[in-house]
């Protein structure tokens, strides 16, 4: 089977098991365990933004109670105006420490403040759950 870039193969079909990602990327079956939700530490928030208008940012984050195993958003948004980045993450790309980054392209210029929270769902479709620290700052940096 030939699998695309940033696709991966898909979990084979139990009975009675559900299957989640491991930190390696790896299925593992796990019988009987009801999902538990992580917690996550936030920490080390960086934002610049460049002359196209795009906001590159990057946080660190750690796993405090859990593994990655689940479907993750980091949401960023910049209270008082529309702005607003809503990152997807597999928890195969997740380790138990990292730095999560990524740019977005702003809807309004002007930017003071912003917030940052790690969200889990075991089923996105069933909605996601916020398991880390909000991280607030003021932009450009007070210090």
């Amino acid at each position: 089977m030939a699998v695309g870039p940033g696709c991966r193969p898909q979990a084979p079909e139990t009975s009675g098991q559900s299957y989640v990602s491991s930190a390696d990327g790896t299925a593992a079956a796990e019988q009987g365990q009801p999902f538990e939700y992580s917690q996550v530490e936030l920490s080390d928030p960086q934002l610049r933004v460049d002359d196209q208008g795009v906001c590159w940012f990057e946080v660190k984050y750690r796993f405090v109670k859990g593994q990655p195993v689940a479907s993750y958003v980091l949401n960023l948004r910049f209270p008082g105006t529309s702005n607003a980045c809503i990152k997807e993450i597999a928890g195969w790309q997740l380790q138990s420490t990292g730095l999560i980054k990524d740019g977005f392209t702003l809807s309004e210029p002007q930017i003071d403040q912003f917030e940052m929270v790690l969200s889990e769902a075991e089923v996105p479709m069933n909605g996601y759950t916020p398991i880390s620290n909000v991280l607030t700052g003021s932009y450009p940096s007070d210090s």
